[in-house]
């Protein structure tokens, strides 16, 4: 997440756009991921990206039509895929 090109394109504060996205995180709208740091083959992201709590409404914010095969529709798995894994992890454990 580049708070930065975000603030240039609201025309808003850096520090705003921190804000605000703190505010989605503690209303449970979103959350942050860490980037993958252990990786000897690819180049390292490390940048945190931002996840709204539902892909439905993650693609319409950004106007996304996830048609099979599309980047689009791999954003929208990813985020699929990582909702369903928050669900599970946070399930309590039987013993």
């Amino acid at each position: 997440m580049d708070y930065t090109n975000v603030a240039r394109e609201a025309g808003i504060s850096q520090k705003t756009v921190r804000t605000y996205f703190d505010i989605l995180e503690d209303t449970l709208l979103g959350f942050r991921g860490s980037p993958w740091r252990k990786s000897k083959t690819r180049r390292m992201i490390l940048t945190e990206k931002f996840y709204l709590f539902d892909v439905g409404v993650a693609n319409y914010l950004a106007r996304r039509r996830a048609e099979v095969g599309s980047s689009e529709f791999g954003k929208a798995f990813e985020q699929f895929i990582l909702m369903e894994l928050r669900d599970l992890s946070s399930l309590p454990t039987t013993e």
